[in-house]
Formats: structure tokens, sequence, C-alpha cells
């Protein structure tokens, strides 16, 4: 019989830890994903789009939105929330906005879209996709609270 392994395996891909502190783009407010990637860049250095790289950030963001606008709401961009993950070219190349931080976690479901900007659903914590430059929704920036170690990188080439 033929080995199905590939069909159910998975990877664990170990990166250097990394804390991030998050806060809302544009005030809460409601807004493009170009406008909330401005807003969060204006909050100064180091900020971005929201990245996720582990399932304990992702529960953070869900805990933070729920605090403040909580329940299902009629209108999907009420539920959704811009997040930095990108797939531009459509092609599952996925990349977080800062272009440093792997891709190690993806909070797929079945409900997961095919898109360009991600986006994540605040009552579930799963992952979807927009095509749209004019979608409007809250968003959530973060910034890293450790950097990288570039000793490591340099000794390893990693």
């Amino acid at each position: 019989s033929h080995c199905k392994y590939w069909d159910a395996a998975y990877y664990i891909q170990a990166t250097t830890r990394r804390d991030f502190e998050y806060e809302w783009c544009l005030n809460k407010k409601l807004g493009t994903k170009e406008a909330c990637r401005t807003s969060c860049k204006e909050m100064g250095t180091g900020w971005d789009l929201a990245i996720i790289p582990t399932p304990r950030h992702n529960e953070e963001i869900v805990e933070k939105v729920n605090a403040f606008v909580s329940g299902v709401k009629s209108n999907d961009k009420f539920n959704l929330i811009w997040i930095g993950l990108e797939d531009p070219e459509k092609t599952s190349n996925f990349n977080w906005v800062d272009n440093h931080t792997p891709v190690g976690y993806f909070n797929y479901t079945s409900s997961t879209s095919v898109g360009k900007y991600g986006m994540m659903n605040k009552n579930t914590g799963s992952w979807t996709f927009k095509n749209s430059l004019t979608y409007t929704a809250r968003g959530m920036c973060s910034r890293a609270m450790n950097c990288w170690d570039i000793r490591l990188r340099w000794q390893t080439g990693r």
C-alpha cells in the first residue's frame, strides 16, 4: 500500500522566542488595511500590523479585542480585525509584514479563505483573508519587546 505520511504530517519550526506588545490601530476606529498600517507605523519605532507567531499571541489578541467589543456582530467588519499576514500574489507563500518573523504558526481553519491580506475573527481567533484594499475593519498593531540576537545569526548563518 502507498504511504500517505504527508497527508497528515505536521512540522515544528523552532525560533528565538519573541514577546510582542499589541495595541489598536486608528484608535479603535474602522479603517482600510493601509490606513491601519500607517497608523501602526506612526506609533513609533518597530510598530506595524500585528504579528502573531504563536497560539499564545493569538489568544492574547482575541482577549484584548473582546475586552473592547465582545459578541458576534451581524456585520463581519465588526468581527474581523486586520493583522500583518500577507499573501499578495495569492500563492500560499505567507509573510508577516516585518519580513523577519517566520510564519511558523498559521491559524488555518475550514473557514480560512484565499486572499491577499490577513484578518483575524475576533470571536474564534481563526484567520481569513480579504483581497480588497477598500474593506474597512478595526486592526491590531504590534512591536517586538525583545530583539533578534544578531550574534547568533552571524555565528550560525541563520
